[in-house]
C-alpha cells in the first residue's frame, strides 16, 4: 500500500514539474511577443520538422507572430497563404489553410484545418498576414 502511494506521489510530482516547465516556455513567448489575443485548436499536417501531424493550439500574438504550441512563426516567414477545399471525408467537407513557411529549416508547407470556426481562423490569419506584407513594403 505504501509503495503504491509513494509511486503515485512521485508520478504527481513529475507531472507538476513537466507542467511548470511548459508554463515557463509559454510565458517566455508571451513576454517576447505579447499575450495572445485569440487562440484556437486546429488540426495540423505538413512537412515542418518541428511540427508533426496532430491537434495543436494556434495563437495569434499582437507583435506580428503566430505560435503553434511552442513554435513561433513570424508573419514575415510566411511566403504564401491559400485556402484549399479537400474532398469529403465522412460527413465533413474539410477545408485546409495552406501556409508556405520559410524559416531556419528551409521552406515547408503547413496544412491547417478545423472542424469549427475554420473561416474565422483563416480570415484572421489572412488579414494579419496581409497587414504585415503592407508594412513590409513601406
Amino acid at each position: 500500500m505504501y509503495i503504491v502511494l509513494s509511486l503515485l506521489g512521485i508520478m504527481l510530482f513529475v507531472c507538476i514539474l513537466i507542467l511548470t516547465i511548459y508554463a515557463k516556455e509559454y510565458n517566455q513567448i508571451d513576454q517576447q511577443y505579447g499575450k495572445p489575443y485569440k487562440a484556437r485548436l486546429v488540426k495540423l499536417t505538413g512537412t515542418h520538422p518541428q511540427l508533426r501531424s496532430g491537434i495543436y493550439s494556434l495563437a495569434f500574438h499582437p507583435k506580428g507572430v503566430i505560435s503553434i504550441n511552442q513554435k513561433v512563426i513570424a508573419y514575415s516567414e510566411i511566403q504564401s497563404l491559400e485556402i484549399v477545399e479537400q474532398v469529403e471525408k465522412g460527413e465533413h467537407n474539410w477545408n485546409y489553410l495552406v501556409l508556405s513557411v520559410k524559416d531556419e529549416y528551409g521552406e515547408n508547407q503547413l496544412f491547417i484545418s478545423s472542424k469549427t470556426e475554420f473561416m474565422e481562423i483563416a480570415n484572421e490569419l489572412q488579414r494579419a498576414w496581409l497587414k504585415s506584407q503592407i508594412y513590409r513594403l513601406d
